[in-house]
């Protein structure tokens, strides 16, 4: 039987994480435009990686699309596909992808770009493709496999300017996102990968719009996979919770995003030796006890730019993103405007 998730935070103990007033630097909106990557600098065999790995979840996505919403013929949708196209294809390709141009060019930007190409929904939608013929698979798995196969191709399109030009240019376009859209793909949503499914709750208090284009949503996607796929790996129990709440009061400026999991006792102790009342230096990069230590820091980043913040410590010490440990439950938040200053 599965466990329970423990007692979570209050309302007032999250509001406490960090201050209400949250200034932005900027002088426009953060759009998730900076920095992608384009295909020339990729050598040959990552760029074959990456087009496989492209070129078969929008095969996915064409034959899901028209479906989703009626799970029995969604998990019927994927499971012809699986019959013509092998995952083995998809997963082999994800494996290599970005190893020779990395390799070429140990740059840390592009480490951050492949972090994220072979990340985000990606480790998730694979293990779903392989358990997606087992008998005790639900429909709703499939609709899963929907979530996380739309999200990780505007990803990819969100790391790689050119690998679809055109899509990308639609991603551009003025587009409101509202917070339902997290609610529908994260309620009782299992993400996984390495053979770990993380159950995840959602907690929302607040509807309304939280980006302006396609782009800007991508973004904010690649902070709360990296979070996810973070969790997946530590969460004690398998169990998440994840909570939006708006900041401050009733005409809110910001949304605070909370992921919290249970830790394990050796986990927390390794945690408190290496940061002790300094939590939220988890998020500066570096620490690692299974990964590579960049998805993390790749979320306080993009955190930071969405205020116009010129550097991590301010934006540490101002509340922007940190973590925090209360007993075996590790919480790490971040913040997003709601609108434009």
């Amino acid at each position: 039987m599965a466990s329970s998730f423990p007692p979570s935070p209050s309302l007032p103990q999250l509001t406490a994480l960090a201050p209400l007033e949250l200034a932005s630097f900027r002088s426009d909106r953060f759009r998730g435009e900076e920095n992608p990557i384009h295909l020339d600098e990729l050598e040959a065999s990552d760029l074959q990686a990456l087009n496989t790995v492209y070129r078969i979840l929008s095969d996915l996505f064409s034959k899901l699309r028209m479906v989703y919403q009626h799970p029995v013929e969604c998990l019927q949708a994927v499971r012809t596909f699986l019959r013509d196209t092998s995952d083995d294809e998809l997963i082999e390709a994800a494996q290599v992808m970005g190893m020779a141009s990395r390799e070429k060019n140990p740059s840390d930007h592009l480490s951050r770009i492949f972090h994220d190409l072979r990340g985000g929904a990606l480790p998730g939608l694979c293990m779903r493709l392989q358990l997606i013929n087992y008998p005790s698979t639900r429909p709703e798995d499939a609709q899963q496999v929907f979530f996380l196969t739309r999200d990780h191709l505007k990803i990819m399109r969100n790391c790689v300017a050119d690998i679809d030009a055109t899509l990308r240019q639609a991603d551009t376009q003025p587009q409101d996102h509202h917070l339902q859209l997290l609610i529908e793909k994260w309620t009782e949503a299992h993400l996984g990968g390495g053979g770990r499914d993380l159950h995840v709750e959602v907690a929302c208090y607040y509807e309304g719009v939280i980006c302006e284009s396609c782009l800007e949503f991508s973004t904010l996607d690649r902070i709360i996979y990296n979070m996810m796929n973070n969790a997946s790996r530590f969460a004690a129990d398998r169990r998440v919770r994840f909570t939006m709440l708006p900041v401050p009061g009733e005409e809110p400026a910001n949304i605070r995003f909370v992921i919290a999991n249970k830790v394990a006792p050796e986990q927390s102790q390794i945690l408190v030796e290496r940061f002790g009342e300094n939590m939220g230096n988890v998020l500066r990069g570096g620490f690692t006890t299974g990964g590579n230590g960049l998805g993390l820091r790749i979320c306080a980043d993009f955190c930071a730019q969405a205020y116009g913040v010129a550097n991590f410590d301010m934006a540490l010490e101002g509340g922007y993103f940190g973590a925090a440990l209360q007993d075996d439950l590790f919480l790490i938040w971040f913040h997003w405007p709601l609108q434009a200053e």
